[in-house]
């Protein structure tokens, strides 16, 4: 599955928001079905979502920017042939890692009450949404209920320093890497000092969450540049909270500022889990990746 922005004029999508106001208008009465339709849905500080499977639309949804904290989910739709597939799921943790990525500190949607919108409410639920009051512009409802998620502490994005070298160390570990204690050291300050090259830490106020480390190469016969991934790792604990997705957008913005046209990476086949994050946040699969293994520099 992927997931795309999407500009609503496919007509999978129109005929996806079609089926999903029908049923609202059937499980609720008309003043109280707040669904946006494709027009309402274009307009600005809106971001729409689609999930696909080949040429298949599985679902749909949104992020309606309220204020500089604070965004609302909306026109959350999966297709009825789609259902238990995941799309669901897959489709509410990318836009909470997007929220969270644009320093939403809070998320909150309202939907329905009927029996029809049971499995939304275990599905809201199952990700920290909580119920409370209207919120925006509505007003108290009988078929309208109100859930909101506080997102986690925003995340800092910002380079790494040589006393951070314990915690890259502990990532670099649980990324299978272990026995780096010896020379990472060496390593972060030889990376700090490369004019082509950056390595950042996404941190709160608990410490280091995630490292990236990302080079610039000039590239002879094209007119852009290339960014490459060289690491980046999440801890463990933090996954769930968007950490992958904020740095990733941070790459994204300095690639751009150094003239880059792409960022490529490698990621190991059994990484299944790294292949799904890099998906939603559109990377493709170019295949072919090749690496000639070079005699050890210490002569080991």
């Amino acid at each position: 599955m992927r997931i795309e922005i999407d500009d609503l004029r496919r007509p999978q999508v129109a005929e996806l928001l079609e089926e999903h106001l029908q049923d609202m208008r059937a499980w609720s009465p008309p003043e109280s079905v707040h669904a946006l339709d494709l027009e309402r849905l274009r307009q600005p500080g809106i971001t729409f979502w689609t999930v696909w499977d080949g040429d298949e639309l599985l679902a749909c949804g949104a992020i309606k920017r309220l204020d500089a904290g604070h965004g609302e989910l909306k026109s959350m739709r999966t297709a009825r042939r789609a259902r238990g597939r995941g799309a669901a799921t897959l489709l509410l943790r990318h836009a909470m890692e997007q929220a969270r990525a644009w320093g939403l500190q809070r998320l909150s949607l309202e939907t329905g009450t009927t029996e029809g919108f049971a499995a939304a409410h275990r599905l809201y639920a199952r990700h920290g949404f909580a119920d409370c009051g209207p919120f925006a512009d509505y007003a108290p409802d009988p078929f309208s209920r109100f859930m909101t998620c506080a997102l986690s502490e925003p995340v800092q994005v910002r380079d790494a320093r040589v006393d951070d070298a314990p915690a890259i160390v502990s990532l670099l570990t649980s990324l299978g890497y272990p026995g780096t204690e010896g020379f990472a050291l060496g390593k972060i300050g030889a990376l700090l000092q490369h004019p082509d090259a950056r390595l950042l830490v996404a941190c709160d106020a608990t410490g280091v969450l995630g490292v990236v480390s990302l080079h610039f190469i000039p590239q002879l016969a094209l007119p852009g540049d290339f960014c490459r991934i060289s690491y980046l790792c999440v801890a463990e604990d933090a996954r769930s909270r968007g950490v992958g997705a904020v740095l990733e957008a941070q790459v994204v913005a300095l690639a751009r500022a150094r003239g880059c046209d792409r960022i490529e990476l490698h990621c190991h086949s059994r990484r299944t889990d790294a292949h799904r994050f890099y998906a939603r946040q559109g990377f493709d699969e170019s295949p072919k990746y090749l690496m000639k293994l070079l005699a050890d520099p210490r002569g080991q």
